[in-house]
């Protein structure tokens, strides 16, 4: 029913269990100029099998977020509280660093933005995803070194034998992260998080890391949470979206639903920001002003100093707005999400470039 609070929680689907679920997850950090909160209260469930896409600017608090949830930060200065985030029955804000270790790299995986910086520059890259193997399986050096062998091949490493002894310098941005997908893979976790996979690769190498992801998934199995802040990877792999605004989630939908009629103006912002096939324009379009500082973060609506639907009302200045329903599976936050119906002419014409409006994906290119 349109209307209906959803409070901290973008809309769940109670016909499955969630394998990954987030509750009001808060992260602040303690700096010289004061504290900054840079998640505030943010929910979702990621269910087995399922692409979920997060995206927003940078400093919209997405890394934060997943470092948070991975027990990555180191405290102080940083300070993760709310929760529970529940995994496998536990509550891994809770859970001991000893145990987080076991859980990081076996059960839950992370693909990092930048691999050169990921991996020990005087380890071979070989031994590197052998110890992943050896550091949560029982298994002898040959054995883990025939599987290192084998997840190489299937990432498309050429070479993959004589590629196991060479360093991360001997390799290529593209093959680095190749690597870094078979280190994911490595001990077939229940989930991947993918921050940034593509981040400063040329399209054609994007393109393939982006089949070595799908391919990764039906290898594992894995639900994959994919951080990024390019709309056109959505469209092309994700099932649902996370859009992350100033520390919060502002809307949750299907990616379809999303693209075709999106209903919190930040996200109409970054879809018109898109450049267009066979669309002529002087200059691209961008949204005005700022991301808000969060230390102290806004008591009212954060995105109303650059928001073109706000018109300076009472109640964007005054009033934080909720996450809410305003359709089936579908969760906005904005005070005046029922007036984005226009927000459906970006998908004119066939929808924006990778995905439509009537659900049909474009391949991968």
């Amino acid at each position: 029913m349109t209307g209906d609070p959803v409070g901290a929680a973008p809309p769940t689907d109670p016909r499955r269990e969630p394998v990954l679920s987030v509750r009001d997850l808060r992260t602040t950090f303690v700096m010289d100029t004061g504290v900054v909160e840079a998640v505030r209260g943010v929910s979702f469930d990621l269910y087995p099998g399922e692409i979920l896409g997060l995206v927003g600017e940078s400093g919209s608090g997405k890394s934060a977020l997943v470092s948070s949830v991975m027990g990555l930060l180191r405290s102080p200065p940083a300070n993760v509280g709310g929760g529970p985030v529940t995994f496998g029955g536990r509550n891994l804000l809770t859970e001991s660093k000893a145990a987080m270790r076991r859980v990081r790299g076996e059960e839950i995986a992370m693909i990092f933005q930048d691999p050169m910086t990921s991996f020990n520059p005087v380890r071979s890259i070989g031994q590197q995803i052998s110890e992943a193997i050896r550091v949560h399986h029982r298994v002898s050096r040959r054995a883990a070194k025939a599987r290192t062998v084998e997840l190489l091949a299937l990432v498309g490493m050429p070479s993959p034998t004589v590629r196991y002894a060479q360093f991360p310098h001997e390799f290529s941005g593209g093959m680095r992260q190749r690597a870094m997908i078979a280190m994911a893979m490595a001990n077939q976790p229940k989930v991947i998080i993918a921050d940034e996979p593509t981040t400063a690769l040329d399209v054609t190498v994007q393109a393939q890391i982006l089949q070595i992801l799908q391919a990764a998934q039906a290898e594992t199995d894995a639900a994959i949470l994919l951080i990024t802040h390019d709309l056109g990877l959505v469209a092309e792999l994700a099932d649902r979206v996370l859009v992350m605004y100033a520390g919060r989630v502002v809307e949750s939908s299907d990616v379809f639903s999303l693209f075709a009629g999106p209903k919190h103006p930040y996200t109409l912002g970054l879809l018109a920001s898109l450049p267009r096939i066979g669309l002529e324009v002087d200059q691209l379009v961008s949204i005005p002003g700022r991301p808000p500082s969060l230390s102290p973060p806004p008591l009212a609506c954060a995105f109303r100093a650059r928001c073109q639907l706000s018109h300076a009302r009472e109640r964007c200045r005054v009033e934080d707005p909720a996450l809410r329903l305003v359709g089936d599976g579908h969760a906005s936050a904005c005070h005046f999400s029922d007036e984005m119906a226009a927000g459906a002419d970006l998908a004119a014409g066939g929808g924006v470039d990778g995905v439509s409006v009537d659900g049909a994906r474009e391949p991968l290119r």
